[in-house]
């Protein structure tokens, strides 16, 4: 537990940097997969920001919550992606990554993944955001005392 400690600290006291930097940040929400999952028609033609595991498969591109669904193909907390060709020439960067996205919410399958609460269209920003094999949280430690 005393290990623990430092990792709570340093999380806690980036934590008003975080959310008051996302406020003063142009652009779109960053909206959780679990938002437009369970509420899709509130989010229906809204520009969002999401962050989620990336597969960008031949027989339809997709982004899920987390690794672990993609791996078991849990397609109903999947969303559908329209990918513009800057992602594809980024493939090797953001494939089977958690990447953040930023685009236009759609609410229905549209012939897609009819399992699908939605997915999003005129994607305008993909950036890589973690690796599984190399998480966010495993850096975070190697910086600690």
């Amino acid at each position: 537990m005393r290990g623990l400690f430092p990792l709570v600290v340093v999380l806690l006291s980036l934590f008003p940097i975080t959310c008051s930097s996302q406020r003063a940040l142009p652009g779109p929400p960053v909206v959780s997969m679990l938002q437009l999952i369970a509420t899709p028609e509130k989010f229906d033609g809204k520009l969002v920001a999401v962050i989620g595991f990336l597969s960008l498969e031949p027989e339809g591109c997709a982004i899920y919550p987390n690794k672990e669904d993609y791996e078991n193909v849990i397609l109903e907390n999947a969303l559908w992606l329209d990918v513009p060709e800057s992602m594809l020439k980024d493939r090797e960067k953001l494939e089977l990554k958690y990447v953040r996205i930023e685009g236009t919410f759609r609410a229905g399958h549209e012939k897609r993944n009819w399992f699908s609460a939605g997915g999003i269209t005129s994607i305008v920003s993909s950036r890589f955001w973690s690796d599984p094999a190399h998480p966010l949280e495993g850096r975070i430690r190697s910086m600690l005392p």
